[in-house]
């Protein structure tokens, strides 16, 4: 209900708002609706242990060609599409266009191999769920996106708090790894990169410079709290509401929203963002009421549910710096907010 509610309020606001209503509905069933479709895929299918582990393969199969993608990016560009190296030497953003949306995706697949892992009786298996789990971390590393980065220290912390049990192999694979590869230099210029994009001047300034939009959206929320100013019209009218943000920066040229929730809220009003993350409220508040009589063995137990909040969590801190406008941006997030 409240998604369809979701979808029916935006294209109320894009009927009445909209300078071009047919190109923002394009938008809407692209990034929106497609996404949302894959939620209801799996509720209407209510999916059982079996099939669950029939995702593993796909899953395995988007880490391995994304990774495989993304190292040829930054070793042999020239044996790539055009389109997937646009960022070259800069991001990593695989086949997917987004640094963002490639760093979650790799926060999806290590977060449900490493689940699917642990629980395997095979030693073996276990050893290349961690691994694989490594890998996908490696993948948000490279990605370059700061926002990435946070969302993968939290979900990595947070695996490391669910599967603290099995804390021991983790050290045992993770720690030579690691140490070989910082000892060898084979990460220097990556390393180099890192660096800069957190402690530079450029890094500084374009943190900061996000900062009139994020108060002009608040701005907007406050001119117009209902509804907002229209699906997709934020870089229309926010202008007027950029300014001078402290002593830390000015609003010289205007600026992007780089946060999907402050954008809902002026775009949309109370009301689109109320409908738009009440699904995961609603998950969130049976989940609390659940996860004391979820069983701790099995696939789908316990830890199968935290793993995928976790997953969650990693698109809100992703969301909070960047707004994912690409086709594939949500997709995984309905997805696993259906599991």
């Amino acid at each position: 209900v409240l998604m369809g509610g979701y979808v029916v309020v935006t294209l109320l606001s894009i009927g009445y708002t909209a300078p071009d209503a047919l190109a923002n509905t394009y938008i809407l069933y692209d990034t929106v609706v497609i996404p949302m479709c894959l939620y209801l895929l799996v509720r209407l299918s209510d999916p059982d242990e079996e099939d669950v582990r029939r995702l593993v393969p796909v899953v395995v199969f988007i880490l391995a060609t994304q990774a495989a993608v993304a190292l040829l990016s930054w070793n042999a560009p020239e044996v790539l599409p055009d389109e997937w190296t646009r960022k070259a030497g800069q991001r990593t953003t695989g086949t997917l266009r987004s640094a963002d949306v490639f760093g979650t995706t790799m926060v999806f697949c290590g977060l449900f191999l490493l689940h699917v892992g642990v629980r395997a009786q095979r030693p073996l298996r276990r050893v290349a769920a961690i691994a694989l789990f490594f890998l996908a971390m490696l993948m948000v590393f490279l990605s370059f996106s700061r926002a990435s980065w946070l969302a993968g220290l939290v979900a990595a912390t947070g695996a490391l708090l669910v599967y603290r049990r099995h804390l021991g192999q983790l050290a045992l694979f993770v720690v030579p790894i690691v140490v070989f590869v910082w000892a060898s230099g084979l990460l220097t210029q990556q390393f180099d990169l890192a660096e800069y994009r957190l402690s530079s001047a450029q890094a500084e300034e374009s943190a900061l410079s996000r900062l009139p939009a994020a108060q002009a959206a608040l701005r907007m929320f406050d001119a117009e709290p209902a509804v907002g100013w229209g699906y997709q019209n934020f870089d229309l009218y926010s202008r007027p509401f950029q300014g001078q943000v402290g002593d830390l920066v000015g609003a010289a040229k205007p600026h992007a929203s780089h946060n999907l929730y402050l954008t809902t809220l002026a775009e949309q009003g109370v009301v689109g963002f109320v409908l738009f993350v009440g699904p995961v409220v609603f998950w969130l508040m049976r989940t609390r009421a659940a996860l004391p009589y979820l069983p701790s063995a099995g696939l789908l137990g316990r830890h199968f549910v935290l793993s995928l909040w976790l997953i969650v969590a990693a698109y809100h801190v992703t969301n909070s710096f960047s707004r994912m406008s690409v086709t594939t941006g949500l997709g995984l997030f309905w997805l696993t907010l259906g599991l």
